[in-house]
């Protein structure tokens, strides 16, 4: 094999004939860095705090999935780890695993949302591949800027990182969003009543948020 490089490998070849006359020729073969990796385009994920255990619509786990798609240039891509937090909001604090493939936002209370990347061992040179990241809403969050109001909030971005041998990277982002739930009271009854007679009742339900 030939190593990488832009300034070239010269190889030099001498004859010896039997009377020790020598010829020699050299001759420079420049190895070119090949194909570079492409990103992915980014995803969306939400989830709605409707859907935890207390809220107004359970449905456990909570979780939401999407695939960011890489491709490899002329090198397997071979690491695949969640980036820098800073384009996540810092009304979490944001602490990403050992191995970079975990991230989890907390508050005082404890944690509150999951991110997990799935990835294969590697995507083979000039093939596309895709990586799997899931979201998981453990507790309600409560930071929301309108807690009255059934909203959804912009938690931010986090990247994924993708690198081949060469150290390239190449990146696909992620972004997270929260749904608010609120308490839902319905009151049902008569919209009059007469003074000194009967006594009007009525019935109201509550669905709590």
């Amino acid at each position: 094999s030939v190593p990488e490089n832009t300034a070239g490998t010269v190889y030099t070849v001498t004859a010896t004939d039997a009377d020790s006359d020598e010829d020699a020729d050299s001759h420079t073969i420049e190895v070119l860095e090949g194909g570079e990796p492409t990103g992915s385009a980014p995803i969306e994920l939400t989830v709605d705090d409707e859907n935890l255990a207390d809220g107004s619509n359970p449905a456990t786990p909570v979780t939401a999935d999407a695939d960011l798609t890489f491709t490899a240039g002329s090198d397997n891509l071979t690491t695949f780890v969640f980036g820098s937090t800073a384009g996540l909001d810092p009304s979490l604090t944001w602490t990403p695993s050992a191995g970079g493939t975990v991230l989890t936002g907390a508050d005082e209370r404890g944690d509150v949302i999951r991110l997990t990347l799935t990835a294969p061992a590697s995507i083979n040179a000039d093939t596309s591949g895709t990586v799997n990241v899931e979201v998981e809403l453990l507790d309600n969050y409560d930071t929301h800027p309108l807690f009255t109001q059934d909203d959804t909030f912009d938690l931010g971005s986090v990247n994924v990182e993708a690198s081949d041998l060469d150290g390239n990277t190449v990146t696909g982002t992620v972004n997270v969003n929260v749904s608010d739930d609120v308490p839902d009271v319905e009151v049902l009854g008569p919209t009059q009543a007469t003074e000194n007679g009967p006594t009007v009742n009525g019935t109201w339900t509550l669905v709590d948020g």
